[in-house]
């Protein structure tokens, strides 16, 4: 059985683990929000700009993943990103025609 101190020491691998992978990731959210910014600044012709943030967001979720994943900027990672919202399209409809059967009957309580 374990001891209170070994748990202690995983634990605290654990941490340490996700302190350097945060290291890592801050200059790359760094640099995406600082080019996000940058692209917002071009937008904007006048004091007051309307700006739809959700779909920018995403955007840059999407560069942030890909450049940790691959490398490189979300404009050479967006086919992947496509290819993979086709593949969920693909497996809802392929999930949609499996036959189960026994499936679309219910099972109900009779007194």
């Amino acid at each position: 059985m374990a001891q209170g101190g070994e748990e202690e020491g995983g634990g605290n691998l654990i941490h340490l683990f996700i302190f350097q992978y945060t290291q890592l990731l801050v200059p790359v959210v760094a640099k995406s929000v600082t080019d996000m910014l940058e692209q917002w600044s071009t937008v904007s012709n006048s004091d007051e700009v309307e700006i739809e943030v959700s779909e920018w967001f995403q955007t840059l979720t999407e560069e942030v993943i890909t450049r940790t994943a691959f490398g490189s900027s979300y404009e050479d990672g967006k086919a992947i990103f496509r290819l993979q919202a086709q593949q969920m399209v693909l497996a809802a409809v392929a999930f949609q025609r499996v036959l189960i059967p026994g499936y679309r009957w219910q099972l109900i309580n009779v007194p």
